[in-house]
C-alpha cells in the first residue's frame, strides 16, 4: 500500500501537466468567465468609490488596495489572452489554427495560475463600505461635492432653493434625517419651484432606503425621464450596462419613437400579468404597439416572453433582434451588429421557428435578410426552418454549434419542384460536431442560385464529397469556397455531371485548411472544373494531398495571381504530372506571388516534359521545403526570393480575415469580403 500512496503522488505532477494540455480550452474558458465575473464586481465598487468622493468621503486604504489589484491581474488576463490571439494566429491562413504544444501548455498553465489568483482577490472583497464618513465641521451644513446633506428639516427648503439658484454647477441634492419629518414633502416642494421659476426642466426623485441599493437608485433615475418624453423620436442605449429595470408604461408612452436601440442594456422582458407593478419589468406589447417605430434593436432572454398574439403587425423596415438564453451570445450580436456590413434585418436565435408566433414570423422572419442559428439544441435540418419562416428573401445564413443536425440539407427522392434559398448569396457552417453530410438529394433548381459564399469550419465528422454534382450544378455563382477541419475525400463531386458544360467558372477564392483525409481536390472527369477566375488558392494542413491541379485544369487557370502552400507532408507536385495527357506548354499568365511552406515531399512545381511559363511572376517565397528544386519559371519580372517584407505583407493581408474569439465560430463573419 505504501508503494502504491508513493506511485500516486510522484505521478500527479506528471497528471497535472498534462490537464495543462488536455484542458487548455476549458482553462481558458474559465480564465475569461473569473475575469469576467470579478470584472462585474470591480465596476460595481468603482461607481461606489465615485459616487463617495463626489460626497466628500474618504476611500478606505482597503478598498482601494483591493482595487489596484484587481486592475493589475486584469491587465495580466489582458496581456495573456493577447498572447492566446497572437499564437493562434502565427503562420496560420485560415479559421482553424493549431498552435504548438509547448505554447498550449504555457498558456493553459498561465490561465490556470492567473484564474486562481482572480478567485482570491475576488473572495477578499469583504468590505460593505467602500468609504469613510467626511471630517465633520461645526458649521451649518455645506456643500459637498455635488451632494448638499442637511441634519433637520430646519430652514432645509430655503437652504436648497438658494444652493440650486446660486450654484449653476450643482444640479444633485440628497437629504437625510429621521423619517416622518417631511423630508420627501420638502423635496417635492423644492422641485415644484424650480421648475415653475424655470430652473430645470425636469427633476427626477430617488428614495434611498437605509441599506443602499444602487442598482434600484439607478434604475429609478434611469426610467432617464423617459416617461415624460413623449416627443421623443430616437432612444440608444446600446451597451449601457445591464439596465434591470425599465418599468411597465414608460415605454408605451413614447408614442413617437421611432427607433429603438436597446441591445448590450436590457433584456428581461416580462409579461403583461406577470407580477406586482413594483415587480414587473416593461413588456414586448409596449414597445410592438409603438405605433411610428420603424427600427428595432433590442435583446429577447426567453422566447416565451413574445406575445402569442398582437393586435396589430408592426411595421418594422429595420431591425436586429437577438432571442437567446446565453449572455454570450447576446453580447456577441452587439459586436455583430456593428459589423454586419449590407444586412440591415437580422434575426439571431437559439430556438426552432416553430416556437416563435405567427405575428412574428409575418413581421420578422420572412422579411430577415441574415438569419444566425447559434446553439439551438433542438434544430434537426434547416429545410423546415425554410418552410415555416417563410425563408426565400434570407441572404445570409449562418449555422453554428447546433449538435443535433446530421444532414443540413436533406431532400427526399424525386426532385421537388420548388427552389429554396433561391436568395442567398452567403452561407456559413460552424462547428456541428454530428453534421455527416451538409446536402442530400436533388436541390430544386433555381435553389442556392445566389450562393457566392460558402464556408465550412471545424465540422469534423463531414466526410465524403463536400460538393457532389446534385449541388455543384446549382453552384453556378459561387465565388469564394472556405473549407476548414473536417473529414471529406475530396471538395468536389463531378461524377455524374453533363458532359459537354463546364463548372464552377465563377469560383475566385478556394482555402483549404486542415483536411485530413483530403486525397483529391476533384474526383470525375477534371475538364468539367472550369477555374478560369480563381484568382486565389490557399492550402493548409492538407497531409494527404499528392497534386493540386492536372495538366488540363491548370491551362486553365487565367486568373490565377497567388497560391499559397503550407504544411502538406504529402506533397508531391503543384500540377500532376499525367503520362496519357500531352501538353506543350503549361502557362499561367497572371501568376504574381508563389509561397511553398514546410513542404518536406515537394521535389517540383511540375515534373512533366511540357515547359512551365509563369511571365508576371514577382515574388517566390520557399521555405523548409529541403527536396524542392527551383524551377525556371520564364518569368519577364525580377523575381524576389524570399522577400520578408513581401512575406509579412501577404500575412496581413490573410491573417486580419482570421479573427478569433473565445466561441471560435463567429470570427469570420466579423471579417470583410
Amino acid at each position: 500500500m505504501e508503494y502504491v500512496s508513493f506511485c500516486r503522488d510522484a505521478c500527479k505532477p506528471l497528471w497535472q501537466e498534462i490537464d495543462y494540455l488536455v484542458h487548455y480550452r476549458t482553462n481558458i474558458k474559465k480564465l475569461e468567465d473569473q475575469a469576467q465575473k470579478l470584472n462585474a464586481v470591480v465596476v460595481d465598487v468603482k461607481f461606489s468609490v465615485d459616487e463617495a468622493q463626489k460626497r466628500g468621503e474618504r476611500i478606505k486604504n482597503q478598498v482601494e488596495d483591493w482595487v489596484r489589484r484587481a486592475n493589475d491581474k486584469a491587465l495580466e488576463a489582458q496581456n495573456l489572452n493577447n498572447e492566446i490571439q497572437a499564437n493562434q494566429n502565427h503562420r496560420c491562413f485560415s479559421t482553424c489554427c493549431t498552435p504548438t504544444w509547448r505554447s498550449r501548455y504555457n498558456l493553459s498553465k498561465q490561465a490556470v495560475s492567473i484564474a486562481k489568483e482572480m478567485g482570491v482577490i475576488y473572495g477578499e472583497k469583504n468590505f460593505e463600505d467602500v468609504s469613510l464618513p467626511p471630517i465633520s465641521k461645526p458649521t451649518a451644513p455645506a456643500p459637498v461635492g455635488h451632494f448638499m446633506l442637511f441634519e433637520s428639516t430646519t430652514h432645509a427648503r430655503d437652504d436648497v432653493l438658494k444652493a440650486l439658484k446660486h450654484d449653476k454647477n450643482n444640479n444633485i441634492v440628497g437629504i437625510h434625517g429621521m423619517g416622518g419629518v417631511g423630508k420627501t414633502t420638502m423635496v417635492k416642494q423644492v422641485a415644484e419651484k424650480v421648475m415653475s421659476e424655470g430652473l430645470f426642466d425636469r427633476v427626477v426623485l430617488a428614495t434611498v432606503s437605509q441599506t443602499v441599493n444602487l442598482r434600484k437608485i439607478q434604475d429609478s433615475i434611469a426610467d432617464e425621464e423617459l416617461a415624460e418624453l413623449t416627443d421623443l423620436r430616437m432612444l440608444d442605449m446600446t451597451s449601457s450596462g445591464k439596465i434591470q429595470t425599465i418599468s411597465p408604461k414608460v415605454i408605451s408612452r413614447l408614442q413617437g419613437l421611432e427607433e429603438l436601440y436597446l441591445q448590450g442594456s436590457f433584456c428581461r422582458w416580462c409579461n403583461i400579468a406577470e407580477g406586482t407593478s413594483e415587480e414587473r419589468n416593461a413588456s414586448l406589447e409596449e414597445v410592438i404597439n409603438l405605433p411610428k417605430l420603424t427600427i428595432l434593436k433590442v435583446d429577447i432572454e426567453k422566447i416565451i416572453r413574445l406575445p402569442p398574439n398582437v393586435k396589430f403587425i408592426p411595421k418594422w423596415v429595420k431591425f436586429d433582434i437577438c432571442i437567446s438564453k446565453s449572455f454570450f451570445n447576446r453580447l456577441i450580436n452587439v459586436e455583430l451588429s456593428k459589423l454586419k456590413r449590407v444586412h440591415t434585418r437580422t434575426l439571431f436565435i437559439d430556438t426552432t421557428m416553430s416556437t416563435l408566433p405567427d405575428w412574428f414570423i409575418e413581421a420578422v422572419t420572412e422579411k430577415a435578410e441574415m438569419l444566425i442559428y447559434s446553439r439551438c439544441q433542438d434544430l434537426m435540418e434547416i429545410l423546415t426552418v425554410y418552410d415555416k419562416g417563410r425563408l426565400c428573401g434570407l441572404k445570409s445564413l449562418f449555422v453554428e454549434q447546433c449538435d443535433k443536425v446530421q444532414c443540413l440539407i436533406p431532400f427526399g427522392d424525386g426532385i421537388p419542384s420548388n427552389p429554396v434559398f433561391e436568395n442567398l448569396q452567403e452561407l456559413r457552417i460552424h462547428r456541428m460536431e454530428s453534421m455527416k453530410e451538409i446536402w442530400v438529394g436533388q436541390l430544386p433548381p433555381g435553389s442556392f442560385e445566389k450562393l457566392k459564399f460558402l464556408e465550412v469550419q471545424n465540422c469534423r465528422y463531414l466526410e465524403n464529397s463536400l460538393l457532389h454534382s446534385n449541388i455543384i450544378q446549382r453552384l453556378q455563382n459561387l465565388e469564394i469556397l472556405h473549407v476548414t477541419g473536417n473529414s471529406i475525400k475530396e471538395v468536389f463531386g463531378f461524377e455524374g455531371l453533363q458532359e459537354g458544360r463546364r463548372y464552377l467558372e465563377r469560383l475566385k477564392e478556394l482555402r483549404l485548411d486542415s483536411l485530413s483525409r483530403l486525397a483529391n481536390i476533384w474526383k470525375g472527369p477534371a475538364k468539367l472544373a472550369d477555374f478560369r477566375n480563381l484568382k486565389t488558392v490557399i492550402v493548409v494542413k492538407c497531409n494527404k494531398l499528392k497534386y493540386f491541379f492536372s495538366p488540363s485544369m491548370s491551362q486553365g487557370l487565367l486568373q490565377l495571381e497567388e497560391l499559397w502552400v503550407e504544411d502538406c507532408f504529402d506533397l508531391d507536385e503543384i500540377i500532376q504530372k499525367d503520362d496519357e495527357i500531352t501538353v506543350d506548354k503549361i502557362t499561367l499568365p497572371r501568376l504574381k506571388t508563389l509561397a511553398l511552406q514546410n513542404l518536406a515531399h515537394l521535389v517540383n512545381f511540375y515534373d512533366g516534359n511540357s515547359s512551365l511559363e509563369c511571365p508576371f511572376l514577382e515574388y517566390l517565397h520557399v521555405r523548409d521545403c529541403p527536396k524542392f528544386r527551383t524551377s525556371d519559371f520564364h518569368s519577364s519580372k525580377q523575381v524576389h526570393f524570399n522577400n520578408e517584407g513581401h512575406y509579412n505583407i501577404l500575412k496581413k493581408r490573410y491573417v486580419p480575415n482570421m479573427v478569433f474569439l473565445t466561441c471560435d465560430s463567429f470570427s469570420s463573419i466579423l471579417s470583410p469580403q
